[in-house]
């Protein structure tokens, strides 16, 4: 009895806890997620690395789900995730986690991937420089980790690969592409879940496919990405332990970080108007939706404005995603009517926002 009573209380605490990670490109996010995805309820769950399949799968953005639907969540993922999505978790027991890669083979990797999605939506191959171009410094493994956990910086007058390192000290869970077979068994040991080396997915094998060697001035990437180059080096340097994170556990530094997020106001509305702006409608036009989520959102506005009653949250949800999206001017100023005068009746904060430009 006191056997079952101890197991139960385990499963209870570990459901509990919220593995929250940052997906950074080409370090086997899609096969973690897979494997994440196929052991856990859609609403246990959300990602936002790919907008459009979200949107395929009818799946809610993590604001969209407030002020209910958030309790079962056990995992958060994605390549734009941010700190301000923990203050939707404040009861939680947050366990922040990353995958790290060597940086130039990260470069070059993500290339011939990039490369063959271009291809298979029909859309113009980039050259290496305007790949590199489009998504760097913004994407470095420095600038991506800075970025998503400002507030987890020790200095700013630090070099960007420190800041790195302090951010990441503050991780529950830091690996290396290198060792993923290894350590992420723990990862999901830590989660509750099994986890299967052979399921791969997403696995671009770069020297086999480089035909464009021609193209890449390995002394540029070298110069240009020292700080990336730096920080990997550093978690060489600390060797393949068992630590969860190489660079140990900051306790006492993740709950001072922490409790400053939790201090502040977040407006989800905002953060949605701001990402659709974005990425989401970068990555629904990349797979070709973009023209099927319009007419979709539509007809749900229409629906929504046919009802006299309803979640009260659905109505702004909805008008921000087209208000972002759309690129008719007549259909945009009057969803920006519309969120206008709820706005004024609600006080969602959007006022600043809904100027153009801003």
């Amino acid at each position: 009895m006191k056997i079952l009573k101890k197991l139960l209380f385990a499963d209870r605490t570990k459901e509990k806890n919220l593995f929250f990670g940052l997906h950074i490109h080409k370090t086997a996010g899609m096969t973690l997620l897979e494997q994440v995805k196929s052991q856990l309820r859609q609403d246990q769950y959300y990602i936002n690395s790919m907008y459009a399949v979200n949107f395929r799968q009818n799946a809610k953005e993590l604001e969209e789900r407030l002020p209910d639907g958030l309790d079962h969540i056990r995992f958060v993922f994605g390549h734009g995730i941010h700190e301000y999505m923990l203050n939707f978790f404040k009861d939680r027991n947050v366990r922040l986690f990353t995958f790290l890669r060597e940086p130039i083979s990260r470069i070059i990797s993500w290339y011939c991937y990039d490369r063959k999605l271009l291809k298979r939506f029909n859309h113009k191959i980039l050259s290496f420089n305007e790949f590199y171009d489009r998504c760097f410094p913004m994407l470095s493994l420095c600038s991506m980790i800075t970025r998503a956990f400002p507030t987890f910086i020790d200095s700013r007058q630090d070099p960007l690969y420190m800041q790195a390192i302090s951010v990441l000290r503050k991780f529950y869970f830091v690996a290396t592409l290198e060792d993923f077979s290894t350590k992420t068994p723990l990862l999901f040991d830590e989660i509750g879940i099994p986890f299967s080396a052979s399921a791969k997915r997403n696995i671009t094998d770069y020297k086999r496919e480089m035909d464009f060697d021609d193209q890449i001035d390995f002394d540029f990437l070298q110069k240009n990405n020292l700080d990336d180059i730096k920080l990997y080096e550093a978690v060489q340097n600390k060797g393949h332990t068992g630590e969860l994170n190489y660079f140990g556990f900051d306790a006492s530094g993740f709950e001072r970080s922490i409790n400053t997020i939790f201090s502040r106001t977040v407006n989800p509305y905002a953060t949605l108007l701001r990402n659709h702006r974005g990425p989401i409608k970068q990555n629904y036009k990349l797979e070709k939706v973009y023209k099927d989520a319009l007419s979709r959102y539509e007809n749900e506005l229409r629906g929504l404005l046919s009802k006299r009653n309803g979640n009260k949250r659905e109505l702004p949800n909805l008008l921000i995603k087209l208000y972002a999206l759309e690129e008719n001017e007549a259909k945009k100023n009057y969803y920006k009517e519309l969120l206008v005068e709820i706005n004024s009746k609600s006080g969602l904060g959007l006022s600043k926002l809904l100027v153009e430009g801003s």
